[in-house]
C-alpha cells in the first residue's frame, strides 16, 4: 500500500486516473473511510477509458460534502483495473493515479504498465493508497 501525504488543513484531495496505451481498461475506484471499525465504503465510481469526461474525483464523503479534510487521515483509494488489449499485436499501456490538494500535485501512484494483445485474456490490476497528513 503506497501512502500521500496532504495538509490536513487544505482544500479536498482530488484523485486523476491515467490510462494511457493501445488498450481498452474498465475502472471501479473505492474510497473508503478509515475510523469506523468495519471500513465503510464512501462511495464508488466506474468508468473506463472510452468515455468522453474526464477521469477526476473529489475525494470526499457525498453524505457529509463539507467534512473537514483532516477526516481523510488513513482513508484508502483502491482502483480496480481491467485491461483488455485491442490489437493482434502486443499494445504498451501505463496506468497511474494522480493526486492534487488546492490544484497542486501532491503525489502519485507508482505506474501499472505492460502490454496486451486482443488474443489474451483480460488483466486485472490493483493501486491501494492511504492518506496520510503531513507533519
Amino acid at each position: 500500500m503506497e501512502e500521500i501525504k496532504f495538509d490536513p488543513d487544505g482544500q479536498p484531495i482530488r484523485v486523476q486516473i491515467n490510462m494511457r496505451g493501445l488498450v481498452f481498461v474498465t475502472y471501479r475506484l473505492f474510497y473508503f473511510e478509515a475510523k469506523s471499525e468495519e471500513g465503510k465504503l464512501l462511495f464508488e465510481e466506474r468508468g473506463n477509458n472510452n468515455q468522453p469526461y474526464d477521469d477526476s474525483y473529489l475525494l470526499i464523503d457525498p453524505s457529509n460534502p463539507t467534512e473537514p479534510t483532516n477526516n481523510s487521515i488513513d482513508r484508502i483509494v483502491l482502483l480496480e483495473l481491467t485491461i483488455f488489449g485491442l490489437h493482434s499485436e502486443e499494445s504498451p499501456f501505463q496506468i497511474s493515479l494522480d493526486f492534487f490538494q488546492n490544484d497542486t500535485l501532491i503525489g502519485h501512484s507508482s505506474k501499472i504498465s505492460g502490454k496486451r494483445k486482443l488474443v489474451n485474456s483480460p488483466k486485472t490490476e490493483f493501486i491501494v493508497v492511504r492518506f496520510k497528513a503531513l507533519p
